[in-house]
């Protein structure tokens, strides 16, 4: 089985160092399950890939990636987490053959050139792999950018276990149980994880008490029957021994009976006192198991805590983004409003100065129009003083024509 979780900045340092924790490191850890003595046997699948330190690795990536100011951000994931378990019909001894396989899987999936390291660990209750890696994403132009919400999406974790089971199925040539009751309701946390195991182991362990708190009282009534039937004996062995007349033959019987007895009694106690001890035993079991899984829900309640502390602060940053946001658009508003009055008063001005344009034009026009009709009525008269003078030099002309005529017939006569 496999789960993921993201990482910022104030992660970082936490994990990293939970990666790749050395056996004489002297430092007092949350984990209660970590076997100090087994750290040794803990190995980085990566370290051949790249030969960087962790911390320097994810730095010199980024910056190839991104812009520095962007990913400065504290709420930038910059680096995801696979946890693969080995799963439970793969056995101890192909345990280094499995994650080999895996991380092969997962660099094919992500990009070896993305992997900060794959860390194997030993030291816990079940081995597991931490697969460390940038989200890194190609746009359609090939350029690589930091998003881890695009790398690692609901898609992809959909489909996650199903492709990792067959990749190792293939690879392994065996059944591997990736796809199992832990998969089924989708990506759990470590705590979620170790809680399952601590209440699996619990159920267990009061089963196997509660059987034993069964049988105590029927071992502790043998027991008592046994000490009743032995003090019998007891008495009846004295009450024979003060007859004179018991015999040596039936001393011996008694002695064997008695004998028989006594190793019964034992037989019973050692079987009591064995089963007492089970039972202590399996009460410190329990105790232990109790608090296992005390400090899981403890691991929950805190994780619950540290969303619901993240959750308040999305909120109250999405509370003042949209404060900014309402005032940018009463902003918007404002300005708009009066952009829109100011152009409404610059159209009002407009309108009352083509109105006055309008009504000087109108007036010139009356006036021109009163020029026209002065010039027509000029024309007019002119044109009947021209007519009346026309007529008159017409007539003027006749009477000279009439005349000269007259003049000349006269003088012609008088030559004559």
């Amino acid at each position: 089985m496999a789960h993921a979780q993201k990482f910022n900045r104030s992660n970082m340092g936490h994990m990293l160092r939970h990666y790749a924790r050395g056996p004489d490191e002297n430092v007092k850890r949350n984990n209660e399950h970590i076997d100090p003595s087994r750290t040794h046997l803990n190995y980085n699948l990566a370290a051949e890939l790249q030969s960087l330190e962790q911390n320097k690795f994810i730095e010199k990536r980024l910056s190839q990636v991104n812009h520095l100011d962007y990913i400065k951000r504290p709420n930038i994931i910059l680096f995801c987490d696979w946890v693969v378990t080995l799963p439970d019909n793969v056995s101890i001894e192909r345990s280094d053959e499995f994650f080999k396989v895996a991380f092969e899987f997962l660099c094919e999936r992500y990009g070896a050139e993305n992997v900060i390291s794959a860390y194997v660990h030993r030291d816990e209750t079940r081995e597991h792999m931490h697969f460390a890696f940038i989200p890194v994403v190609k746009d359609e132009d090939g350029k690589e950018r930091l998003c881890a919400k695009q790398c690692v999406n609901r898609a992809d974790l959909r489909t996650f276990h199903p492709a990792l089971q067959k990749y190792c199925e293939e690879k392994l040539n065996q059944e591997v149980a990736i796809l199992n009751g832990k998969t089924e309701g989708g990506n759990l946390t470590i705590a979620e994880l170790k809680l399952k195991d601590a209440v699996n182991e619990l159920a267990k362990v009061r089963a196997e008490k509660a059987g034993l708190e069964k049988a105590k009282p029927i071992i502790e009534e043998v027991v008592g029957m046994m000490n009743e039937i032995g003090d019998l004996y007891s008495k009846l062995d004295e009450a024979l021994k003060a007859k004179k007349w018991f015999g040596d033959d039936d001393k011996a019987k008694m002695k064997a009976v008695s004998a028989y007895l006594d190793e019964l009694k034992a037989s019973v106690t050692k079987a009591s006192n064995t089963a007492e001890t089970a039972l202590k035993h399996l009460n410190g079991m329990n105790e232990t198991v109790d608090s296992a899984v005390e400090s899981a829900f403890q691991n929950m309640r805190e994780m619950q805590k540290k969303a619901e502390r993240r959750i308040k602060r999305e909120e109250n940053k999405i509370r003042r983004a949209k404060g900014r946001l309402a005032n940018r658009e009463q902003e918007l508003d404002d300005c708009i409003q009066e952009g829109v009055s100011s152009e409404l008063q610059k159209h009002d001005a407009e309108i009352r100065l083509k109105e006055l344009e309008k009504k000087r034009l109108s007036e010139e026009i009356a006036e021109k129009e009163d020029q026209l009709d002065a010039i027509n009525a000029a024309f007019w008269s002119n044109h009947v003083f021209m007519q009346q003078a026309l007529s008159n030099r017409n007539k003027f002309l006749q009477k000279m024509s009439e005349w000269s005529e007259r003049n000349d017939s006269s003088i012609v006569k008088s030559d004559r």
